[in-house]
Order: C-alpha cells, then structure tokens, then sequence
C-alpha cells in the first residue's frame, strides 16, 4: 500500500514538474515572438538609425528616412488604411509646401528640402523662407496626428568628418525645434545627423550637392497598434 503511494506520489511530482517545463518553454518562445515583432516593426528613431538592415530597403536608397519608414510599416489591412492616408497626406505637402520635394514610400512619406532654402552656407540657422516652409509643413501634422517624423541633416563634403556630422546633427535639431514652436508635440519628433555619408540620389554633384534636410513621416506606434486592434476584434 506504502510502496503504490509512493510511486503514484512519484509520477505526480513528474507531471508537476514536466507541465511546469512546458509553461516556462512556451513563455520563452512567446517573448522571442513578442522581440522579433517589434525588431520588425518598430519604428526608427534617432537612436536606432543604424539598426536596421540595408537589405531591407533597395538598393539605390541607403537612406536613413526611408530605412525609418519601412522599419515602421504595419502591413496588412492597418496598412492599407495607413497608406491611404499617406496618399492624402502627400497630396497636402505638394500642394502647400512650395520647397519640398515629396516622395512616397511603403506606408510613409520622405519629404526633402535642399539646405539653400534653410540655411546659409555653413550655418545651423534657418532663413526665413526655410521657416515659411517649415510652417507650411506643420500645418499637415495638425491634421495627420498619429504620425511620428524622423528629422535627419545632410551636409557637404568640404570640411572634416567630425564637423560635418556636427553640423548635420545642429541642422535637424533646429528643424525639430522649429515644428515644436508650430505647435507639432515633442514626442513626435526624432532628428539625427548623417553628415555627409548618404549622397543625393546616389551621385556626385560636387561637394555642396550633398546638403539637405530629410523629413520621413510615418505612422506611430500607437496608431498602428489600435488599427490593428480594431481590425481582430471585428
């Protein structure tokens, strides 16, 4: 009788324990699932402008702003609609911001303006015309406020590396700063430097063709998030 309860005492201690394996096997897996996910689909910030593979984007771009975009896209139907609204978005931009140059990426948007409209040569300050530019940008991030923006500066070739990606990281902060005076919220903003490593279009145009300022625009985690949401709980 002694002997049967101890082995039937056993076998329960060995079921105990094996579910408990199961348990921590399957939480494990869940957290690798939940890394992997938001590795794929989480949004790039200033903090993460290497992070993400240049195989991910073509390879004409080795663009940060267009690495950031892709890096944020959703897919599927919270895609979709993201991408509508991008269209719309874009259409405004073009119609309102007579300086940028307006492109549309994956479930994003990559807005440029040449560094003469914004500043002088040299300089971190902005004219007054990239100022009316930037103010007629902000005026489509009141109306389109689940999008985040990815400020990135781009200088020229013509002075050392180190003052290059100083001045390139200055540039975007004073867009950045600028939009915040508009009334665009500092949570949305992230700005970056790149100096002088990512050329236009991918050419050669002497050593001032390089200078830009880039704006991708993409949709925020939070928004992504709800979309999808909403669409599995139809």
């Amino acid at each position: 009788m002694h002997n049967t309860v101890r082995r039937w005492s056993a076998r329960r201690s060995y079921v105990v324990l094996a579910f408990i394996l199961i348990i921590i096997v399957l939480v494990l897996a869940g957290c690798r699932s939940v890394n992997r996910v938001q590795e794929e689909t989480g949004p790039l910030t200033a903090e993460r402008v290497a992070d993400v593979p240049g195989a991910v984007v073509d390879a004409d771009s080795g663009s940060a702003t267009r690495r950031a975009i892709i890096g944020a896209g959703a897919g599927g139907v919270a895609g979709s609609i993201i991408g509508r609204q991008m269209d719309q978005q874009a259409k405004e931009i073009r119609q309102r911001v007579a300086g940028a140059t307006v492109e549309r990426i994956g479930e994003g948007i990559d807005v440029t303006f040449a560094s003469e409209l914004l500043y002088d040569r040299g300089a971190d300050q902005l004219l007054p015309t990239g100022e009316q530019n930037l103010r007629d940008l902000a005026t489509t991030f009141d109306r389109y406020r689940d999008t985040d923006l990815l400020i990135v500066g781009h200088t020229n070739s013509a002075s050392s590396d180190i003052n290059n990606q100083a001045l390139s990281e200055r540039r975007a902060r004073a867009v950045s700063d600028f939009l915040v005076t508009q009334g665009v919220q500092v949570g949305r903003l992230h700005s970056a430097g790149q100096a002088g490593t990512e050329r236009f279009n991918g050419t050669d145009g002497g050593p001032h063709a390089n200078q830009r300022i880039e704006v991708a625009i993409f949709a925020s985690p939070s928004y992504r998030s709800e979309l999808t949401r909403q669409w599995h709980a139809r």
